[in-house]
């Protein structure tokens, strides 16, 4: 089977554009604070259109944003963190008609049935698969040295299909109003998260958290979350 290629930036895309649901109106599936999520179509050269999600930022990316949005990208996929492929592309839209930069990944739904994700952002995950799945991923996250915030994973409709990290706008944003985390605040960050997401589980399932949240460690992060980790030896 050939591998999908890469988006890599705008000289990739020949073409992009929205779908349109009943009346002719755009398909909004999702979004919050940062923007709005709608359903597209995308077309690589040389290759077929594939349908994507679109995401169009409530204020336009400056240049800056963009190249950091990018790095973060980057440096997620490069600690295994399971995202969704995803870039920036510029696109002509209603309120920039000489295009803006937008979001496009991967889509996780139709125009019939909505989204496939819960668009929730907060930890009441349903299912144990969805909640191992989030400590797992963020603590990928705090590998590639950004703060593992609860609001990055989104669980599947179906809890059995778990739950994967899909918005990066609060690592992008925090980045930009703070600068470069610590080791130290990043697994404090990381303890915060295992927390919320383990509030009403029981011990034996609270403790895998941790079990799975140092498997997935760098040694570096490992040293930081030692510091910080409930000792479960002592209870």
């Amino acid at each position: 089977m050939p591998k999908a290629r890469k988006l890599k930036g705008p000289q990739d895309v020949t073409r992009i554009k929205f779908s349109s649901g009943v009346g002719g109106k755009l398909v909004r599936i999702g979004g919050f604070d940062y923007g709005s999520i709608y359903i597209g179509r995308m077309r690589f050269e040389g290759g077929k259109w594939k349908r994507v999600a679109i995401k169009v930022f409530k204020k336009p990316l400056t240049d800056e944003k963009v190249k950091l949005y990018r790095t973060c990208i980057a440096r997620l996929t490069k600690a295994g963190v399971r995202l969704p492929k995803m870039g920036l592309v510029k696109m002509k839209t209603k309120h920039a008609p000489k295009g803006e930069f937008v979001q496009v990944s991967q889509l996780f739904g139709s125009t019939g049935k909505g989204s496939k994700l819960t668009n929730k952002i907060d930890a009441n995950f349903t299912s144990k698969k969805a909640r191992l799945e989030a400590v797992g991923e963020l603590t990928k996250v705090a590998n590639a040295g950004y703060l593992p915030e609860i609001d990055l994973v989104e669980e599947f409709t179906r809890g059995r299909k778990g739950a994967i990290p899909i918005d990066i706008d609060t690592l992008v944003t925090y980045e930009i109003l703070f600068g470069p985390v610590k080791k130290g605040g990043i697994a404090d960050s990381l303890v915060s998260a295992i927390e919320k997401i383990g509030q009403t589980v029981e011990a034996k399932e609270y403790k895998q958290f941790y079990d799975t949240a140092f498997k997935v460690a760098s040694p570096s992060m490992k040293k930081a979350l030692e510091k910080c980790a409930p000792d479960f030896e002592k209870k």
